[in-house]
């Protein structure tokens, strides 16, 4: 694909566009379940009234007790707990790719060849967020 990716476990981090525009979420190795996994995860968007390029979210990190961070999306005084087990380069990674206060929510998984296969790209799946903070 050419862009910036990575991945640590069940988590993957990558940089789409021109803008860097982090996109973040679990990693499969199987397509068919990160398409599941992201379809699920929009549900959860949806009932919480969450609309892709249109919510305006903040987002906040809380530290689990074996070191690594939970991503809490905080929505109309809601908190979603997004993605869990972030490392702490990861979560830099991440932060440092919001300065345009944007980022998408998505699947990714295990392509031909074993490249790192973002749904946001390949199939459209995803949310695009806009953060507070």
């Amino acid at each position: 694909m050419g862009m910036r990716g990575y991945r640590v476990d069940n988590l993957a981090l990558m940089f789409l566009g021109e803008d860097n525009i982090p996109a973040i979420g679990p990693f499969f190795s199987d397509k068919e379940d990160a398409v599941r996994a992201i379809n699920s995860c929009l549900v959860d968007f949806d009932r919480l009234g969450m609309v892709s390029g249109h919510s305006r979210c903040s987002v906040t990190f809380f530290k689990q007790p074996d070191g690594r961070y939970t991503l809490i999306l905080n929505y109309k005084g809601l908190k979603l707990e997004a993605l869990k087990n972030l490392d702490e380069l990861m979560l830099k990674r991440f932060r440092k790719g919001l300065k345009k206060k944007l980022f998408v929510v998505t699947s990714f998984y295990e392509g031909k060849n074993g490249d790192l296969e973002c749904l946001a790209l390949t199939q459209g799946l995803g949310a695009v967020l806009v953060t507070l903070n």
